[in-house]
């Protein structure tokens, strides 16, 4: 047969007619043909002729366990008679002839010859090793086109590797394709991957196959608590089954998992150059010696590989993080610096970290007026507090304790800490961060989970960044507020300067003010054009400033000329106003909140959609609350009779929508 040019089965099956004719000339019962392993000192099975029965458990031999070790080493036969020694070959009948297959000057493997009735001498022996040389040069040929396969294979898995895992970005894919690979090398059941957590020193199980199945909830491992996984850690080489062994009867047998007391196990670490990135392990807890040199060298490639392409997954999953965080960032202050009002941005930045981050409870809290408590100002939706505990005394629990130090408090474990305050069930960690403007606490912004140590560095520093925009803005807030506060006090002051001079309308504008507010909000009118509105409600009398007190307080009607003046008041309350750079959106309001939806009201005229809505409004609630209370020259209507008045004003007077609405809202009874 030409070896050079046969293909491996050709050689096989050569092989295989070979010992037949072995048996044949030799008169032997049974043959069977093992290569050698030089590395391992193990032999594997490759083929019988004969009878074999005895063979049947005896796929992989090791050396000096089941084999004479002169075999190899002396490389002459060895005949072992029954009642031999040797456990592999104490139940088989017959003589058993061990002949070493040796191929210029290397043992290659081995022939175990069975002789049921035939005694053998030396002589025969000899002839019978002589015979065998033929099956050397074949087993030899075969064990050189195995080994040239084998690299095939190899070079074709890497590529495969390089093609299928290499590219694959998505962590969850990325390990059910490295499972898959592990398959095509070796059949294995049990399967698991551990990445290396740095910051907390551990390993945490990402993908665990037992039985065939899938597994999750596994928790992560302190590569500190666990010593096998600490020799696999300092070490970062291979570990194999004779080595795992040792260390479980060393160390607590139980420490990995339950069923891992297995008859083949390997550790692979996970390396890029010098960087540890966790460990691949496999095991079968029936089949011994699975993982053989060519097992074992495939699969340190397909690690190689698969910790280049877990690399690379990991820093996509960190650029699509930090891309998200600053697009988080970039939301929050974007929505939130246009807004003045404190409890709206609370609100608003509040939502968009819920909605962008997910699985955790967020809170503001403010300090209350006295700087006794710190009050609950925003929460994510849906969150239960459990009562008496809206509120905290201010340097109490970690959002005190972050209050108080000012600084950034995280709690991995909060049933582990006194400091913890129980607002709300099955809270298992929490970060609590100052709202810091300056040297002054604005607050805290505290961010729980029902997850142990669920804040990593990364989540840490994004939550800070948070809380430093929130605090910028909430400054502007706070200091927007207090002098809208200061705004309001003197308007009010002016108002009621005004007012004075007419005690029948004092609190008028107030009330008029309130009912024009309510009537907005169920109207739906954007929150810019409602502050117009408050400020025009509370302002709508000022031009009476300039009006005679006794044409305000006459108690009887008033003449033509009285009249006229009263009519002025629209147009001076205007003309004072529009000198002040603030109020100047407020003009056309105050202007033409006595026009009325026909066309006949003052001072210009106007109708329908001409006159603001604003002073649509207005106009409504102005009726209303000018007709149910007392004045000079008659008695209050009751609600119900001023109601009767505004909708017989509808569609002359009066807007016709407006006052539908207003009617509802009012709660009418026909």
């Amino acid at each position: 047969m030409n070896f050079q040019r046969a293909s491996l089965r050709e050689v096989q099956r050569y092989l295989n007619d070979i010992a037949r004719s072995f048996i044949e000339k030799s008169g032997a019962d049974g043959i069977a043909i093992y290569t050698y392993d030089v590395k391992t000192k193990l032999l594997y099975f490759l083929t019988s002729v004969g009878n074999d029965i005895y063979l049947k458990n005896a796929k992989i031999l090791r050396l000096g366990r089941d084999i004479p070790v002169p075999i190899t080493s002396k490389r002459f036969p060895l005949l072992l008679k029954p009642g031999r020694k040797y456990k592999l070959f104490s139940n088989i009948p017959g003589r058993i002839l061990i002949i070493p297959v040796v191929f210029n000057g290397d043992t290659t493997g081995i022939l175990i010859v069975q002789f049921l009735n035939r005694k053998l001498n030396a002589e025969q022996i000899s002839k019978i090793n002589k015979e065998s040389l033929m099956l050397g040069v074949c087993l030899h040929s075969y064990v050189i086109l195995k080994t040239m396969s084998d690299e095939v294979t190899g070079l074709k898995m890497v590529d495969d590797i390089n093609r299928i895992v290499v590219t694959e970005l998505n962590p969850e894919r990325l390990y059910n394709k490295m499972y898959e690979q592990v398959k095509t090398i070796v059949r294995v059941k049990n399967l698991r991957i551990d990445l290396y957590d740095r910051e907390k020193n551990s390993l945490n199980t990402v993908f665990f196959i037992h039985n065939g199945k899938r597994e999750d909830g596994h928790p992560q491992i302190i590569i500190g608590n666990s010593k096998i996984l600490s020799e696999i850690f300092r070490r970062r080489k291979v570990m194999l089954s004779s080595e795992y062994t040792r260390l479980l009867k060393k160390f607590n047998r139980a420490e990995l998992s339950s069923d891992m007391d297995v008859a083949s196990f390997i550790a692979l670490p996970l390396m890029v150059r010098d960087n540890f990135l966790g460990v691949l392990m496999c095991w079968d807890k029936y089949r011994k010696n699975i993982f053989t040199n060519s097992v074992v060298r495939f699969l340190k490639l397909m690690a190689n590989q698969s910790a280049i392409a877990i690399y690379n997954a990991r820093l996509f999953e960190q650029l699509n993080r930090a891309i998200n965080d600053l697009t988080l960032l970039y939301q929050i202050e974007y929505h939130i610096s246009s807004i003045l009002s404190i409890d709206a941005l609370l609100k608003t930045a509040v939502d968009l970290i819920d909605s962008a981050l997910g699985n955790l409870i967020t809170t503001i809290l403010i300090p209350d007026e006295r700087n006794e408590k710190l009050e609950i100002k925003a929460i994510t939706q849906n969150v239960k507090i459990k009562p008496g505990f809206e509120s905290v005394p201010l340097y109490r629990g970690i959002v005190g304790e972050a209050m108080k130090t000012k600084r950034l408090i995280y709690v991995a474990d909060v049933d582990k800490d006194e400091k913890y305050v129980p607002a709300i069930d099955g809270i298992k960690s929490e970060i609590a961060i100052p709202l810091i403007s300056g040297t002054k606490v604005l607050g805290v912004i505290d961010f729980q989970s029902n997850i142990k140590d669920r804040f990593d560095l990364m989540t840490i520093d994004l939550l800070d960044d948070i809380a430093h925009r929130i605090a910028t803005f909430l400054e502007n807030a706070i200091l927007y507020e207090k002098i809208e506060k200061s705004y309001t006090e003197t308007i009010k002051a002016l108002v009621l300067a005004m007012e004075v001079k007419d005690s029948y309308t004092r609190g008028h504008s107030e009330r008029v003010t309130e009912l024009a507010m309510k009537l907005a909000e169920r109207i739906g009118i954007a929150d810019g054009r409602k502050r117009l509105l408050y400020w025009a409600g509370l302002l709508h009398d000022i031009g009476k400033i300039g009006i005679s007190e006794a044409i305000l307080n006459k108690p009887g009607a008033l003449d033509e000329f009285e009249f006229s003046e009263i009519k002025r008041h629209p147009v001076e309350g205007a003309r004072m106003l529009e000198q002040i750079e603030g109020l100047k959106e407020v003009v056309p309001i105050i202007k033409h909140h006595h026009e009325n939806f026909d066309g006949t009201g003052y001072p210009d005229g106007l109708k329908e959609n001409e006159i603001p809505l604003e002073s649509r409004i207005l106009a409504v609630c102005d009726v209303y609350d000018a007709m149910t209370t007392i004045r000079s020259y008659r008695k209050p209507f009751s609600s119900e009779g001023a109601m009767d008045v505004i909708e017989s004003f509808s569609g002359n007077r009066l807007d016709p929508d407006i006052v539908k609405e207003f009617l509802k809202m009012m709660g009418r009874k026909k």
